[in-house]
């Protein structure tokens, strides 16, 4: 038997929740490229020892970061507790308690980075995690829309690449964030090869930014074979094969994004639309890795 439809406040509380989880992760790397980080010492939750900060540039930038990150903390908590107590659906619940934990761990080590000293991998890190937090709340606030379940199984192969895909975005995500964090990025501007002759000190950062590149040709040759793969089963799940064909057309506009950065010299404007890409990218992957996870056990009566 199918849960019933979920309440239509349920389900706006979701969708908010995933834009502003969203816009989260957007405002991180305003603080990080406005050099905000600091902005409010290293104090937290206060902003340099006081509740509201002093209405100065980078103060207000780190403490909206905060603010709204503590916002969206009660929005997924308080979404979390209402699936788990009203709704039957176990892949709801599994993603309610992922967003959860998600949404807890990247704030915690936001407010140890702050603490203790900042560190490219830990902040690279940082948005790995908040993107699994959106992809959780985007999927939840997805499943609770949808008004029927997708229930025909997926090819063995789908399901596999479905997993390594996912896993192989993850790596290129943290490498992408990590290149950010480290401005390797701005060590070569030239596209699609490194046309410079880099100084002995620049080398490893051209190095490090030439790998992201490579990484990232290898996940459009990876999202390509998926789309293939799911043409086969386009009929019984068409929901798996719309969401590889947007999954193309993100790592596409990822990687003419990537462009744009190098042509705008790594302008912060730039960089918004470069994680906007990968955000919505992260969310395509995750439906088809969940899909993947759960193939067949819907329709089996796979509820809790």
């Amino acid at each position: 038997m199918r849960d019933q439809p979920a309440p239509r406040a349920m389900r706006l509380l979701a969708w908010i929740s995933a834009v502003a989880t969203l816009l989260l992760v957007e405002m991180g790397f305003v603080v990080t490229f406005t050099n905000s980080g600091q902005g409010c010492g290293g104090s937290w939750p206060l902003c340099n020892g006081q509740f509201i900060p002093d209405i100065a540039f980078h103060p207000l930038i780190e403490f909206s970061h905060r603010a709204l990150a503590a916002i969206i903390t009660v929005l997924v908590v308080g979404l979390a507790i209402w699936v788990w107590r009203r709704r039957q659906v176990a892949i709801e619940r599994w993603l309610a308690a992922v967003a959860v934990l998600f949404i807890v761990v990247q704030a915690a080590i936001g407010a140890a980075d702050v603490i203790a000293p900042e560190s490219a991998p830990v902040l690279a890190l940082h948005f790995g995690f908040a993107l699994i937090a959106l992809g959780a709340t985007s999927l939840l606030a997805i499943a609770l829309s949808r008004r029927t379940v997708p229930e025909g199984g997926l090819p063995l192969g789908q399901r596999w690449l479905s997993v390594v895909l996912f896993f192989y975005l993850y790596l290129a995500v943290y490498l992408g964030a990590f290149v950010a964090h480290q401005n390797a990025g701005i060590a070569c501007l030239t596209w699609p090869l490194c046309t410079v002759t880099p100084s002995a000190s620049a080398l490893p950062l051209v190095q490090l930014d030439e790998v992201h590149r490579s990484v990232a040709i290898g996940l459009f040759v990876l999202v390509v074979v998926m789309v293939l793969l799911a043409r086969r089963s386009r009929v019984s799940r068409p929901d798996t094969y719309r969401a590889a064909h947007v999954a193309l057309g993100m790592v596409v506009l990822q990687i003419l994004s990537g462009v744009l950065l190098i042509l705008s010299h790594i302008a912060t404007w730039a960089i918004l639309i470069h994680v906007g890409l990968v955000s919505v990218l992260f969310v395509a992957i995750g439906y088809l890795l969940v899909s993947a996870l759960t193939s067949g056990t819907e329709a089996a009566g796979g509820r809790s």
